[in-house]
């Protein structure tokens, strides 16, 4: 899970609306969720790189359309895993949107 720090760089500086204690709380309920890494700071394509070949996962669970697609399918080669698309962005449904709505 992606640290506040990196979110705010990636985002603006009002973001992460939600903390990455409480991100990492919601997505801890899914009963398909084995276990959450929570990083710290930035990182670079070669840190996430170690990141997955310690954890040697079976499953690299992406977002469709992710930009970062082709970093997770070079991490899935390193460790035999299949990239599975696991989740639809909604139109018009983001939490950058409910915040500019409120």
């Amino acid at each position: 899970m992606e640290s506040d720090k990196s979110v705010s760089n990636l985002k603006g500086q009002k973001r992460p609306i939600n903390k990455q204690r409480d991100r990492a709380k919601v997505l801890s309920t899914l009963e398909v969720v084995d276990f959450i890494v929570n990083l710290k700071g930035i990182l670079k394509n070669e840190d996430y790189d170690k990141i997955v070949e310690q954890i040697s996962p079976k499953v690299l669970a992406v977002t469709d359309g992710d930009p970062n697609m082709i970093h997770k399918i070079r991490q899935a080669k390193l460790t035999g895993a299949k990239v599975k698309i696991v989740l639809r962005r909604l139109k018009n449904k983001s939490t950058t949107r409910l915040a500019e709505e409120i």
